[in-house]
């Protein structure tokens, strides 16, 4: 099962499974619209449990702590666990944050993000109080290879609107900066005490 409480995202998904639906993995494919905060409501849980929730491509960074709190980042990991099925695995990987705070810049090129297609990434913080809130990147990118080409899932309108005008080199993405100590600290204190817990730390600028 997947989920995403994009439409955008979630429109993808679909074309992806109707493009592919001749494979049994695709045809088997479910796609939910659901939100972390009300997980355990937007789903529909198989009664013992799932036997992974994975959330990757730095996606868990995208919700903010909007109250300062951490309260909205400890119920989404709260309503993961509970999908989870006893001796199940939570996988969350996120940007190196660390490092982007200590040098106040983002690596273009790394390890985990190697777009070859990235040329520059302009890094701002937001801080509240010595507190840091959102780390803004705004990337800057060489389009040149991409212009004419397009996903074979995309239909003849999907095309023309996509490419018409000037194409975009750039973009904008916000993220909640977290930091390896103190989310790996929130996850501790969540789930170790009902999962065999394991920290494994990837730096990966």
């Amino acid at each position: 099962m997947s989920v995403d409480a994009s439409d955008k995202m979630l429109k993808y998904a679909l074309k992806e499974r109707w493009n592919r639906r001749n494979e049994d993995a695709f045809n088997n494919w479910v796609i939910e619209e659901a939100n972390w905060l009300t997980l355990p409501d937007d789903i529909h849980k198989p009664k013992e449990g799932f036997d992974a929730v994975i959330c990757l491509g730095n996606s868990f960074a995208h919700l903010f702590d909007l109250k300062g709190d951490m309260s909205d980042i400890k119920l989404a990991i709260k309503n993961f666990h509970e999908m989870i099925k006893p001796n199940g695995y939570l996988l969350i990987d996120h940007r190196n944050y660390d490092y982007t705070l200590k040098n106040g810049k983002t690596p273009a090129q790394s390890i985990y993000y190697n777009s070859k297609h990235v040329k520059d990434i302009k890094t701002s913080m937001f801080y509240l109080g010595k507190k840091p809130m959102m780390v803004i990147l705004d990337y800057v990118m060489d389009i040149s290879e991409l212009v004419g080409s397009f996903d074979r899932t995309d239909s003849e309108y999907t095309k023309k609107g996509r490419y018409h005008g000037i194409p975009v080199d750039h973009f904008r993405l916000s993220y909640y900066p977290h930091r390896l100590e103190s989310f790996t600290g929130v996850l501790k204190k969540y789930l170790e005490k009902t999962v065999s817990m394991k920290s494994l730390a990837i730096s990966s600028l």
